[in-house]
């Protein structure tokens, strides 16, 4: 049964991979052109038979990882959790920290189309599993989305309001307390990220980095070692 949750996982992945190439064709031309989007998918690339550039080797590198990071997390949920609505309500959200945290990756964008119907379903799908959390569901989405957008507000050029929106998704999702774990795992893998760059000198103190892809990662970590929908 885990490998079939593996692929059904991996399929997932690849259902993200699809969707964070269309969707983004919705926002403003001249944002996508600016973060050098690929016209051409690479299931196209590959049936015309076309050489990928270094660029579009990347990005198969990055799609591939999601897929297969997919599955794993999809397997690593059935395996401890069976098939139960916590598990499903899980699944949904590997995909959608994935599908959020892709596109914002690539385009610098986190959609309005994507994150509000996530925010909605992060705060029903805890509600309904959890329906005594419903203060702490509250606190956490007021919390977070405070935090980042004093950020944003006080260093402007930082962050933007998407970030302040999946910050809220974040916290409506995991609830107070256990947004901080989850928001600490994202802050620190992006200070671990931006350590490295600046020590190997592919970075500078000015260069702007997508938050979201960390933020989504600290989640999906959360997720995996601390669960948010637990009484």
């Amino acid at each position: 049964m885990i490998v079939v949750t593996f692929l059904l996982g991996f399929l997932a992945g690849w259902l993200v991979g699809w969707a964070a190439d269309v969707l983004p064709r919705f926002a403003a031309a001249p944002v996508l052109a600016s973060r050098g989007a690929h016209p051409l998918g690479w299931p196209a690339l590959v049936r015309l038979g076309l050489r990928p550039t270094a660029s579009q080797r990347g990005q198969l590198a990055l799609r591939a990882s999601v897929e297969v990071g997919c599955g794993a997390a999809f397997a690593a949920l059935w395996h401890r959790y069976g098939l139960t609505g916590e598990s499903a309500a899980y699944m949904v959200l590997v995909a959608l920290l994935a599908l959020i945290a892709l596109i914002d990756w690539n385009y610098r964008l986190i959609l309005n189309v994507v994150i509000y119907p996530a925010i909605a379903a992060g705060a029903a799908a805890h509600w309904l599993l959890v329906p005594d959390h419903a203060l702490n569901i509250l606190l956490g989405g007021v919390m977070a989305g405070a935090i980042f957008f004093l950020t944003a507000w006080l260093r402007p050029g930082q962050l933007g309001g998407g970030d302040v929106k999946l910050a809220v998704f974040i916290g409506v999702t995991f609830g107070f307390p256990g947004v901080l774990w989850a928001l600490l795992l994202g802050t620190g893998s992006a200070g671990v990220l931006i350590a490295f760059w600046l020590a190997t000198k592919r970075a500078q103190l000015q260069t702007r980095i997508p938050y979201a892809p960390f933020l989504c990662l600290g989640a999906l970590l959360a997720v995996l070692i601390s669960p948010p929908f637990v009484a």
